[in-house]
């Protein structure tokens, strides 16, 4: 995707936002996942030491995956907005 967005002149806007949106909707489901997990690690925080640490991990891939669905969005945004 980061060639493609490179070298975005030789691509259509339309073709670009397909792509983006396919990384964003691949970042949305990860981030499902991410929540479940997330959900039961802090309702068996107190069974074990192990699962603070590991919620410590998810809450990292939370934040990646968010920060991945703001640039898609942001980055949509601005494809459409420069075909205007």
């Amino acid at each position: 995707l980061m060639l493609k967005i490179g070298f975005g002149e030789q691509v259509s806007s339309t073709e670009l936002i397909k792509q983006v949106q396919a990384f964003r909707e691949r970042h949305v489901a990860q981030l499902e996942n991410v929540y479940r997990i997330e959900n039961e690690l802090k309702a068996q925080l107190d069974q074990n030491e192990a699962n603070y640490f590991m919620l410590l991990s998810v809450e990292l891939g939370a934040k990646f995956h968010l920060s991945a669905v703001d640039w898609a969005d942001t980055t949509i945004t601005k494809l459409r907005c420069r075909d205007k």
